[in-house]
C-alpha cells in the first residue's frame, strides 16, 4: 500500500535538508542490460579549484561560455539564499548583484541575448511563481510574468526563446504539470502533463529538440524513470531508466548526453556520475566524485565538468570545486 504523496514528500525533505547516513550501491549492483561501465581510458584525476566564496547546496548553476553562474540554494540553517556568484575559467569567483528573491529549489535556464531566467522554488514560507530575469550585458534583474503554477524542484531547460518547466512539488503534492515560458511573448502557456510526476529531478535539451527529464522523487519514493518531450512533433516518449534512482543531483551537458552527478539516494548521498546517450538510449557509469554530496551545483565549462557545493552525508556543506575533463571528444 502506497504511503500518501504528503508523508512521502516529507520524508525525503527531511532527507534533503538533514543528511543521512549511507553509501551508494557499489557499481557490480548496478549493472543492467543497456548499461555499460566507463573505460579505462576514460579514467582522470579530479582536478581542485579555488572554494566558492558560499558554502550552499541546491543553488542552480548555468555555463555560458567560460563563465558558470551559481544562483540560489540554501546556506547554513537552512536559510534561502538570494547569491548570485561567477566562476571563470577555473581560477576566479566574483561575486555578482543578488537575486531579489531569496529562494532554493528554484528552476533557471539561459535564454538568448544571455538572459538568466529563474522562476520557482521556495522562499521557506512555501511555494513560489515569481519570475526574474537578470541581464548580464546590463548586470540589472527584472521581474516578469510569473508562473502559473507555483512550485518547487521543478526540472527546466532552455530552447531557442522557450523556457520549459517541468513537475516539481507544491504544498506536499508532487507534479507532473508542463509549462513553458515564451521569450518573445513573455508569457507563460500550459502543455500536455508529462507522464510521470516528479520533483527534484534534472533535464536537459538534447540532439536540439528533445526535453529529457531523469530521476527526481516519485510517490514511491527516488526515481530513475526518464521522460522525453519533443519539441517539434509536441509529444512525450519513455528513455531508458537511470541505473541508480535519486532526487537533487547536479547534472551537467556535453553534446547529447546529459550526465546526472550525485544526489540523494534510498541511503543517502552519492558519489556516482552516470551518463545518458539520448542516440543509443543508454546510460554509462563514469567515474565517481571524490565525495558524495547531496544537491551538488555543476554544469559543463569549457570542456570540463565542473561541480561545487552540495552537502555531505555528515551534513557539511560544500565550498569546495572540482573539475574533471570529459570521458569522451564525441558528441
Amino acid at each position: 500500500m502506497q504511503r500518501p504523496i504528503r508523508s512521502l514528500r516529507l520524508a525525503v525533505s527531511a532527507a534533503f535538508l538533514v543528511g543521512i547516513a549511507g553509501c551508494h550501491a557499489p557499481v557490480s549492483q548496478m549493472v543492467s542490460p543497456g548499461v555499460t561501465g566507463a573505460s579505462a581510458t576514460a579514467k582522470a584525476t579530479w582536478l581542485s579549484y579555488p572554494d566558492a566564496p558560499t558554502a550552499r547546496y541546491g543553488a542552480t548553476a548555468l555555463p555560458n561560455g567560460f563563465t558558470m553562474y551559481t544562483i540560489g540554494g540554501q546556506g547554513a540553517g537552512k536559510t534561502p539564499l538570494a547569491t548570485f556568484e561567477t566562476f571563470f575559467t577555473f581560477d576566479k569567483w566574483e561575486t555578482l548583484k543578488p537575486m531579489p528573491t531569496a529562494r532554493y529549489g528554484q528552476s533557471a535556464v539561459i535564454i538568448p541575448a544571455d538572459r538568466i531566467f529563474v522562476t520557482g522554488g521556495t522562499s521557506g514560507a512555501g511555494p513560489l511563481n515569481k519570475t526574474e530575469i537578470y541581464r548580464t550585458d546590463t548586470k540589472t534583474w527584472s521581474t516578469v510574468a510569473p508562473m502559473p503554477t507555483a512550485r518547487s524542484g521543478a526540472a527546466a531547460a532552455g530552447h531557442g526563446l522557450m523556457a520549459y518547466v517541468a513537475g516539481g512539488d507544491t504544498n506536499g503534492k508532487v507534479l507532473n504539470t508542463f509549462e513553458v515560458f515564451d521569450g518573445t511573448t513573455m508569457a507563460w502557456r500550459k502543455l500536455p502533463d508529462m507522464p510521470n510526476a516528479r520533483t527534484g529531478a534534472v533535464s536537459a535539451i538534447l540532439g536540439d529538440r528533445q526535453f529529457v527529464v531523469a530521476g527526481g522523487f516519485s510517490e514511491a519514493g527516488p526515481t530513475g524513470s526518464v521522460d522525453r518531450w519533443d519539441t517539434e512533433l509536441k509529444k512525450w516518449t519513455t528513455g531508458a531508466p537511470m541505473p541508480t534512482p535519486r532526487v537533487n543531483a547536479g547534472f551537467a551537458i556535453y553534446g547529447n548526453h546529459l550526465f546526472v552527478i550525485g544526489g540523494q539516494t534510498a541511503a543517502g548521498p552519492s558519489a556516482v556520475v552516470e551518463s545518458y546517450d539520448l542516440g543509443t538510449n543508454t546510460w554509462t557509469i563514469r567515474q565517481s566524485l571524490p565525495v558524495a554530496l547531496m544537491a551538488p551545483t555543476a554544469c559543463k565549462l569549457g570542456e570540463r565538468m565542473v561541480v561545487t557545493g552540495g552537502r555531505t552525508s555528515g551534513g557539511t556543506l560544500n565550498s569546495k570545486t572540482w573539475g574533471l575533463p570529459f570521458p569522451f571528444g564525441g558528441k
